[in-house]
């Protein structure tokens, strides 16, 4: 898919959206998606492709590893 961009976010940024995976919610908010860069300037960790033919977006790891999924065996 080719190379990513990170955009600069005011560090006081308030934001929050909820995933929902299979009936279940996780609800994840800044604490999660704006990261401080220790110099006075915050990132998002959403990125988006330089390709503007690619509409995907890349979340990280840095929400998913803060929620515990459990994904069942499938039935026989």
């Amino acid at each position: 898919m080719g190379q990513t961009n990170s955009w600069e976010v005011p560090c006081n940024t308030q934001i929050s959206f909820t995933v929902t995976a299979d009936s279940q919610q996780f609800t994840v908010d800044q604490s999660l998606l704006v990261v401080d860069q220790g110099d006075g300037t915050c990132i998002s960790i959403i990125e988006g492709f330089t390709d503007s033919s690619v509409t995907q977006c890349i979340f990280g790891q840095t929400w998913l590893s803060q929620l515990y999924v459990y994904v069942p065996p499938p039935r026989a």
